[in-house]
């Protein structure tokens, strides 16, 4: 009998070097869990697994497609790239979000709308919210996000990488900023004075 039949399919997201996948030692990085030990992955699989390698993936060589429908490929390069949600202060990291459109698709525009750098990840409730809620969101460079609220305040909302910044000044921007807004001065107020005495007259 092929007990690996029987065992059900789990799919596992490990990310290793090429050493330690040859050698079997190092530190692999398991999603959703940590770095663990090459041996523990290769514990953990046992010896009835079968299990495939996926190689590396280009996330500089992914071809944009011209359909509304994100393919597999552009998937999982926009989820390595970026791995959590986009929306300002969000922290969902789930591989099920959606994958929103920076400038809205059309139908009659150009072709290669869907692409790394007009793709954003969004949990459901953040998309419609974008969509319906007056936000905008613009993408300078592929992976970081300038969001404008329906009130005009902007905010920072960037991928944990490394990233090239949009304007001037440091080669990477805060993780989450907003643009500070004008502080009213409170009126001055006279201190109060004691009163003055009278010369009297002898």
């Amino acid at each position: 009998m092929d007990w690996a039949r029987l065992l059900p399919t789990v799919t596992l997201y490990v990310h290793l070097t090429d050493h330690t996948l040859a050698t079997g030692h190092g530190v692999a990085r398991w999603e959703g869990e940590g770095p663990v030990s090459a041996q523990y992955v290769r514990d953990f699989l046992g010896p009835t697994s079968r299990f495939t390698i996926k190689p590396v993936i280009d996330l500089a060589g992914q071809a944009a497609v011209d359909a509304y429908e994100v393919p597999d490929r552009l998937r999982e390069a926009v989820h390595l790239r970026t791995p959590a949600d986009v929306f300002p202060y969000a922290s969902n990291t789930s591989r099920r979000m959606d994958l929103d459109h920076t400038r809205p698709y059309r139908h009659t525009a150009s072709a290669g709308q869907t692409g790394m750098d007009n793709l954003g990840p969004l949990g459901r409730f953040h998309h419609r919210v974008r969509t319906h809620g007056n936000w905008a969101v613009e993408q300078p460079f592929p992976g970081i996000y300038l969001w404008r609220a329906p009130h005009g305040r902007s905010t920072w909302s960037t991928t944990p990488a490394p990233a090239r910044s949009p304007t001037p000044g440091p080669s990477r921007p805060p993780a989450r900023t907003t643009t500070p807004t004008a502080r009213e001065t409170p009126p001055k107020t006279a201190s109060p004075r004691s009163p003055r005495s009278r010369p009297t007259s002898p």
